[in-house]
């Protein structure tokens, strides 16, 4: 696994985790996060690492800083903290992130991979 990728992980997990302890701090409204099971959290990180150490991935490397930091919150508070919501659905910046490495990944498929591509000079 590339550095970059490794930045990219411990950025996704220090800035989300960072965000949560403001909102707690500072009593800013947040929701504690119920859809979360703590196998899931495991499920999604486990997996995602395999997959990066087999295909190093900016997407698969933002669902296991997401899941990564979805999965410390568990461990730590027993519970994922929701601070942004939107109509009737509440997320964090790790659940951005995982979706995000999704939408990378489904791009990487359709369009092909940015790494892979020719340089022509």
């Amino acid at each position: 696994m590339s550095w970059r990728l490794l930045a990219l992980i411990i950025s996704v997990v220090v800035v989300d985790q960072g965000l949560k302890l403001a909102a707690v701090a500072f009593h800013l409204p947040y929701l504690q996060g119920e859809l979360y099971h703590p196998l899931l959290a495991l499920a999604v990180t486990v997996v995602a690492l395999w997959g990066l150490a087999k295909y190093p991935s900016s997407g698969l490397a933002l669902i296991v800083g997401g899941g990564g930091s979805n999965l410390l919150d568990l461990l730590v508070r027993q519970q994922v903290l929701d601070i942004f919501t939107v109509k009737n659905f509440a997320f964090n910046l790790a659940d951005i992130c995982i979706v995000a490495g999704f939408l990378v990944i489904l791009g990487e498929i359709f369009y092909g991979s940015s790494s892979r591509a020719k340089v022509r000079g």
